[in-house]
């Protein structure tokens, strides 16, 4: 006969399986509504001490499932070996995995007092994806609610409270399962289970009334994304002369569909567009007589106050002219920054950059964020509240190592267009490469490892969301009632309980 902690390991396992298994490649969206359920009948069988070890295992597991690709890909870029990869990929999860086994040990704490519900689960779950995204990227890597896209009806609701409403609901939904696979949550659990039931169907309405919606003002307008499947030859000085001919020729090809914008991916370019050099005019030369905008990604740098600071930037470029440029303002870790320069000293290749400003696209203001960006919700929603009738994503998705991680984060990037109802466009070097509408469905999706123009009509939005106006303010302040309810001393409860008793009879 098998311990109760064995058992319990198994159901995180099996919880951290099903989790992983909802996302790209395999997708199997489904199971995330009753992925969690496993860690809550396990969290409910043993007690808060061995809980938060239960998260901990958790978090790590399911890092490694839906992003085991990370250490060697570590290993690759910064060229050592892999089992520092692993070190580095650990680090990552140091400040992530004690969340969650915090939250582990408070539902097993919640579980022997018999009072764990549904509603628990969410606010918990929903503080702890605020709090991992807080962070930076990646920490919004993998939210659970991400699973629900491309355009299905629960991930409406992110125009409501962000990414983290629905995800707090796929919580409930879980732990409502799991109340009739353990008895130790059967109490209030499954007295509330109705609540949950109510609150899906709710979601689901939403969603449909959602999805027949049209979001959009003015006139549609044409776009071409340029998809440059450059490989290894990207960054490479000597290959520099043939990967922007690639890119010119990809263009000039898709001005026969007369597109009002094009856009290139992140670091398209490898040479300072502010330096005057043959490169930068054989572009603007190119770009002069065209009519149309163009959206390309590249390095930039200000030489004063010295030294010089770096950006990873995307620039408009209108009739051979620079029309604006937006200065990434959330560096990768490590990758783009060094946040421990004090201690590793390292060149650190970009600075941080200042404003959250749309691009003036003649078509439309463009609000552009970078690559990994697509991780930072508050970020986004910054740029539509300034201004941002259409999102542009340029990216660089060579390092993620596949079509699978690759898919997962364009379906990161289309949370962003769900959350504020603005059309998304998204180029990347190797794909996938895709025009999103704002309800997060793919209506253009280029092939993944291959060269090729993308070009579809959207229709610029000033729809004003709920999330635009109130942020995470709502999620985040049903997470902190909720906790700190559960942390009033019994007698201080009894002692309200017996106050509402009193009101009700003299009533």
């Amino acid at each position: 006969m098998r311990s109760p902690c064995n058992l319990a390991l198994m159901l995180v396992l099996l919880s951290a399986t099903l989790y992983a298994l909802s996302f790209p490649p395999v997708a199997a969206w489904p199971l995330a509504w009753v992925a969690l359920a496993p860690l809550y009948a396990a969290t409910a069988r043993v007690g808060p001490a061995r809980a938060f070890g239960l998260g901990v295992v958790w978090t790590g597991a399911t890092a490694i499932g839906v992003a085991g690709f990370v250490p060697g890909t570590l290993a690759a870029f910064f060229d050592v070996p892999t089992v520092l990869g692993w070190v580095a990929f650990a680090g990552v999860l140091a400040p992530i995995a004690p969340l969650y086994g915090s939250y582990c040990a408070w539902l097993a704490r919640l579980a022997q007092r018999r009072e764990a519900t549904p509603l628990h689960a969410a606010a918990g779950w929903g503080a702890c994806e605020l709090l991992r995204t807080s962070f930076g990227p990646p920490g919004g890597w993998a939210l659970l609610a991400t699973s629900q896209l491309p355009g299905g009806r629960l991930i409406q609701s992110a125009d409501l409270g962000g990414v983290y409403l629905p995800g707090m609901l796929l919580a409930a939904v879980g732990f409502a399962v799991a109340c009739g696979l353990e008895p130790r949550l059967r109490g209030a659990g499954r007295r509330t289970a109705w609540a949950v039931a109510a609150a899906l169907a709710a979601a689901l309405a939403y969603g449909e009334l959602r999805l027949a919606q049209s979001f959009g003002s003015g006139e549609s307008f044409r776009v071409a994304l340029v998809q440059g499947a450059e490989g290894d030859a990207r960054g490479r000085a000597e290959h520099r002369d043939a990967n922007l001919a690639r890119y010119l020729a990809l263009t000039r090809a898709a001005a026969a569909r007369q597109p009002d914008l094009v856009v290139w991916p992140e670091y398209a370019v490898d040479f300072y567009l502010r330096e005057a050099s043959p490169h930068r005019e054989r572009l603007l030369t190119a770009l002069r007589e065209s009519r149309t905008d163009l959206l390309l990604g590249g390095p930039h740098y200000r030489p004063r106050p010295s030294p010089p600071r770096y950006y990873n930037s995307v620039f408009l470029i209108r009739e051979g002219r620079f029309g604006g440029r937006y200065d990434k303002l959330r560096p990768l870790p490590f990758a783009e920054s060094n946040p421990l320069q004090a201690w590793l000293p390292r060149e650190v290749h970009y600075s941080a950059g200042e404003r959250a400003q749309p691009l003036p696209a003649r078509a439309a203001p463009v609000g552009a964020f970078l690559c990994s960006e697509a991780m930072d919700p508050a970020l986004v929603r910054r740029l539509a509240r300034n201004g941002a009738r259409v999102l542009a994503n340029p990216s660089n998705d060579d390092w993620l190592g596949g079509p699978g991680p690759a898919r997962l984060e364009l379906h990161t990037a289309a949370v962003r267009a769900v959350e504020n109802r603005r059309p998304l466009l998204r180029t990347t070097p190797s794909g996938w490469s895709a025009i999103v509408d704002p309800q997060g469905r793919v209506t253009q999706l280029g092939d993944f490892g291959r060269a090729e123009v993308l070009v579809g009509s959207v229709r610029p939005s000033d729809t004003v969301t709920l999330y635009q106006r109130a942020g995470d303010v709502p999620c985040a302040l049903l997470a902190a009632t909720t906790l700190a309810a559960t942390f009033v001393p019994p007698a201080w409860r009894g002692r309200l309980q017996r106050r509402r008793t009193r009101c009700v009879e003299a009533s």
